[in-house]
């Protein structure tokens, strides 16, 4: 049975990585709720041989601030909609006074001879022949001289402003013909079901493959391809999926990449005054998170003692997860109290010597092991050295 799911390994394995080379060419295209808005703005000054034109249309207004989008009139905006070109004409001088402007929506990235623009926002537009691109956030002004445009004549000044303004949601879009989009409830994140069908199968591996690739999918749940908490999305996430599908595996592994960095990590012994007071020792350690996401950190085990530790995000303290970038600080205390009867002063060369047992707990190499929790599953992570600070004594 074995030998028939290495041999179904293989062949996805292969499945994947030709499908991969295949795909490579296929189209890109936004979310269904995001949009792409450039505009093109152009001004006609000068001195006209014609009489003056008078306009006074402006049919819409973009806020950055507020991220909306008002038109005065009927927009065709629907779910497939991944462009929203503005255009305008401005007349100065003897040419004419007042605005006009308009919107248009496109279904697709590219359209023949006018713009090209990828899943990034980036734009390259087609201004009377010359190929511009802008990346999102950029303007760009031209300014020609001419003795004829669009109908105009006379000795003409034509400024035109192209202004990428990247991506956007939808729901910030108002016209007449447009009712407030409404906020969908999240589905339950189910790692691998980057489909989000509700279940994981080989169509979820060949959407990770197609995604590491360069391809975006409209359904694609970025949150649910990362299976072995790597911090990317790549072809080991692909092959896990698979091996998944097929029953090789029934959990998704925590990538070997280390959860943590220790700066320190430290222990202090201490000794009460008083003969019978006890003692006790202070670990404390500072991490720095390499993990994407850590739910928990459960318990250390340190000497075969199993502690219920402090844990304080340093970077974060609002937060109850732990994050990559955050740093920890991470403390425990034992405490033991030893049978000894005699009231009396406790000299500092003879400290007390007698503890408790230790438990039996699991074997590892170093000073401390330390139990934590990522998507439901328990792992752990070793500190090399706990380094032994001075003892104290007290009076």
């Amino acid at each position: 049975m074995k030998n028939r799911k290495l041999k179904s390994l293989v062949i996805i394995t292969l499945m994947l990585f030709s499908f991969v080379s295949m795909i490579q060419a296929q189209a890109q295209i936004l979310p269904r709720d995001k949009y792409i808005f450039f505009e093109l703005f152009t001004m006609v000054s000068g001195t006209s041989e014609d009489e003056m034109m008078f306009i006074d249309f402006p049919m819409y207004h973009f806020n950055a601030d507020q991220k909306t989008l008002n038109y005065q009139t009927t927009l065709e905006l629907s779910d497939t909609t991944q462009i929203i070109y503005g255009s305008g004409l401005g007349l100065s001088g003897s040419v004419g006074s007042g605005a006009s402007t308009g919107l248009k929506c496109y279904d697709n990235l590219s359209v023949a001879d006018l713009f090209e623009a990828d899943t990034n926002g980036t734009v390259r537009f087609n201004l009377e022949g010359n190929w511009i691109t802008l990346v999102p956030g950029q303007q760009i002004e031209e300014t020609i001289q001419t003795n004829a445009y669009r109908g105009f004549r006379g000795e003409l000044i034509v400024t035109h402003r192209i202004h990428n303004l990247g991506i956007w949601d939808k729901s910030g879009i108002y016209a007449p013909n447009i009712t407030p989009i409404p906020q969908l409830t999240p589905t339950p994140l189910i790692l691998g079901d980057v489909s989000g069908d509700g279940v994981i199968n080989i169509v979820d591996a060949l959407m990770v493959a197609q995604y590491y690739v360069g391809v975006i999918f409209e359904n694609f749940h970025v949150e649910a391809g990362d299976v072995n908490k790597s911090g990317r999305i790549d072809i080991i996430d692909a092959l896990l999926i698979a091996q998944y599908y097929i029953g090789l595996i029934d959990a998704f592994p925590v990538s070997v990449e280390q959860a943590f960095k220790v700066t320190e990590f430290t222990s202090q012994k201490w000794y009460g005054g008083v003969a019978g007071s006890g003692g006790g020792t202070d670990y404390k350690g500072r991490l720095s998170v390499l993990a994407v996401r850590i739910d928990s950190v459960r318990g250390i085990w340190i000497d075969n003692r199993y502690y219920q530790p402090g844990v304080k995000n340093l970077t974060n303290p609002d937060s109850t997860v732990l994050s990559r970038g955050d740093e920890v600080e991470i403390t425990c205390k034992y405490r033991w109290t030893p049978n000894i009867p005699e009231i009396g002063i406790l000299p500092k060369e003879e400290p007390p010597k007698e503890e408790p047992p230790k438990e039996e707990g699991p074997e590892y190499n170093g000073g401390a092991l330390i139990i934590y929790t990522i998507d439901g599953q328990e792992k752990s992570f070793i500190v090399d050295r706990i380094k032994e600070l001075d003892s104290i004594y007290y009076p």
